[in-house]
């Protein structure tokens, strides 16, 4: 078989005006080399690397483990890091793109964690009002037990001395381990605004109009877990619109339905893809992604997306899924990191499943998956600083552990 030298490094002074006759005859020598079963020329840019893959060469010339290293600057502090991706699996059927067509493809994931975290979603609106909601006095009731805060068919109640507009929302501070007390609620002009028209305190108890009754089974609106902490679905993150956009600060997030908030990194961050050159970039291509739902909030449906750049699943980096079969299959990569034959169970440290900065690599960091944990509707998976697969609130900014395919 073939070899490269490991790990792969990208020379962007390689792409100079003039060189795109040598280039050409180059690519054409790489991949008769590669029919040839002899030792390969150099491979030097992101390009090549594509035509080698798109042409179903790429175990031919990667291993697992063998890594591309590609630079991503901050757009925000102009800060450019060596972002290195490994190659995580090379699919024997290749890669699902739109349609049900497949191709060739090279699955990457990154090898560190990203340099800041990002929520997976802010915590979601009570209610968004089709024609407004007037001022006055409102209770909510409580189908189902919320923590310490309020007991099943308990009611809390507030003020409002201002009307929302039609199109607004009525947000939430509200834990389920804090006082009804200490909880606040703001109401909002539109799912995308950032200014509250007010925020008012909340009262244990009974007083003014009902206006709806919380319970765990709605996907979006008035629902306890998700106004509290965030939704756990993945196909309406905000995480995954930053994974997807080169948008600048306050550009790449738009609501992805009435009941969203705005991520607290859309008014400081720039998109993902915006720290990465165009020849990486031309490179990625998106492919099918399915994600198992809450089975609590969301009926335990399986969404599929067709994106760029993703998070893994629990059964992609070798843990034991709540759904198994349905998140995709084990990437060799991290089964032969894992050194287990079998899936490794959540809950359970393990060390070599850890994952360090890309700004400190001698520091660990949690990094966020894209599974949900599927009873509640508000925590998604990730990997704790000790390897350790559990499950943290949506609304916790973690760092994402990008993967892509090339292909």
């Amino acid at each position: 078989m073939s070899q490269i030298t490991r790990p792969v490094v990208l020379d962007e002074s390689f792409n100079a005006i003039g060189n795109a006759i040598v280039e050409k005859l180059h690519r054409q020598n790489v991949l008769l080399d590669i029919i040839a079963g002899s030792q390969i020329e150099e491979i030097a840019d992101m390009n090549e690397i594509a035509h080698i893959v798109r042409a179903g060469h790429a175990k031919d010339v990667f291993s697992i483990g063998d890594q591309i290293t590609v630079p991503w600057t901050d757009p925000v502090d102009g800060k450019t890091f060596a972002f290195v991706w490994n190659v995580a699996h090379i699919p024997a059927d290749g890669v699902e793109i739109q349609d049900g067509e497949t191709k060739p493809g090279m699955i990457l994931v990154a090898n560190y964690a990203h340099g800041y975290g990002v929520m997976f979603s802010q915590a979601q609106a009570i209610q968004w009002f089709e024609t407004g909601l007037a001022a006055g006095t409102y209770y909510l009731t409580f189908t189902q037990k919320y923590g310490t805060a309020v007991a099943a068919d308990g009611k809390v109640n507030f003020t409002l001395t201002q009307d929302i507009p039609a199109g607004g929302q009525l947000a939430a501070y509200m834990k389920s381990d804090k006082a009804v007390s200490e909880w606040t609620f703001s109401s909002y002009a539109s799912p995308d605004a950032t200014t509250p028209i007010e925020t008012v305190s909340v009262s244990a108890g009974q007083a003014g109009t009902l206006l709806g009754a919380f319970n765990d089974s709605n996907s979006y609106g008035l629902n306890a877990g998700r106004a509290g902490y965030g939704s756990n679905r993945y196909k309406d993150s905000a995480i995954r619109q930053w994974l997807n956009s080169a948008g600048g600060i306050g550009s790449w997030w738009t609501p992805a339905h009435n009941f969203d908030r705005p991520p607290a990194e859309a008014a400081t961050k720039s998109g993902f893809l915006a720290g990465f050159g165009e020849d990486f970039l031309a490179a990625v291509n998106p492919i099918k992604v399915d994600i198992a739902a809450s089975t609590l909030s969301d009926g335990g449906v399986t969404d599929t997306v067709y994106d760029r750049f993703f998070l893994p699943s629990l059964e992609e980096m070798h843990y034991v899924p709540q759904a198994a079969g349905v998140e995709g299959v084990v990437w060799d990569y991290y089964k032969q990191a894992s050194l287990s034959e079998t899936p490794l169970p959540t809950g359970t440290a393990f060390a070599q499943m850890r994952h360090f900065g890309l700004e400190n690599h001698a520091i660990a960091q949690y990094v966020r998956l894209r599974s949900a944990y599927r009873t509640p509707s508000h925590n998604p998976f990730c990997v704790s600083t000790s390897g350790n697969a559990g499950s943290s609130s949506a609304i916790t900014a973690l760092r994402a552990l990008a993967a892509c395919c090339i292909c």
